[in-house]
């Protein structure tokens, strides 16, 4: 595992709290497959993924056409070669997250710790090529991309990695920690697989992974039912848990 930032501290790692909100299917997909999906950068609904500095189409004097222009295009085409996967940061649930990425609530959520999140990570190897140490991770840094740029690929900690570890500040309430595996090396390796236009599975230990798995406040029946026997057949019966706000509220 590479560090964008640095490697936190033991302690740090262990009080870092992190959520994956998901709907049940994709949740059950996880328990019975012992995996993490990790989506191609250019998969996701934020159009600005991976981009440098956001400007309006007219701007003037924005070079347009030739090479300035294939190499947006290039850059923009190579996203592929770029998985990530997206942890809310945060000591509680966030009932924001419930109704963006778990079906207003249907679904359910996944908590974890940096240190358990990293430790429960598998060796990937794309097809039969060679076993890479391919996966960075780091804390998501913000940015009003309208009025400034990711620093240049030649500027420290690394290269065109880093610019995946930069968000336009309207995304700032994700709060993220994202791990990213970088599957250029595949691209350029002869006789490697190509890396897929789209995500990849990454094997984890769900056991070192889950601290808890909370069961979202407007679930039905027949999917808490599903969720147990899939927790169960993990062994993570013990690690469920209701959220907080199918909880009923008081007024006196």
């Amino acid at each position: 595992m590479h560090y964008i930032w640095g490697k936190q501290s033991a302690s740090k790692a262990r009080a870092t709290i992190l959520w994956r909100y998901y709907s049940v299917t994709n949740l059950l997909k996880v328990l019975r497959g012992g995996n993490l999906y990790f989506a191609s950068a250019k998969e996701f609904e934020d159009q600005y993924e991976g981009s440098m500095r956001v400007v309006p189409s007219d701007l003037a004097g924005f070079p347009a056409g030739g090479t300035a222009e294939d190499l947006n295009s290039f850059f923009g085409n190579a996203r592929h070669n770029y998985k990530v996967s997206c942890w809310h940061m945060a000591k509680n649930e966030n009932a924001l997250m419930w109704q963006a990425y778990a079906g207003s609530g249907k679904g359910a959520a996944l908590c974890t710790t940096l240190d358990r999140l990293l430790y429960a990570i598998k060796p990937y190897r794309l097809g039969q090529g060679p076993l890479n140490d391919v996966f960075w991770c780091g804390q998501v840094q913000y940015l009003d991309l309208t009025k400034g740029k990711v620093p240049p690929n030649c500027a420290p900690p690394v290269g065109v990695v880093k610019r995946f570890f930069y968000k336009h500040n309207a995304f700032e309430a994700e709060n993220e920690f994202r791990l990213l595996a970088d599957l250029h090396y595949y691209a350029k390796a002869l006789g490697d697989p190509a890396p897929p236009e789209k995500g990849i599975l990454v094997n984890v230990d769900l056991f070192k992974l889950v601290d808890a798995l909370l069961i979202g406040p407007d679930i039905s029946p027949e999917d808490t039912l599903e969720l147990k026997k899939a927790a169960a057949s993990a062994g993570l019966s013990d690690r469920l848990r209701e959220s907080s706000l199918h909880q009923r509220p008081r007024f006196l």
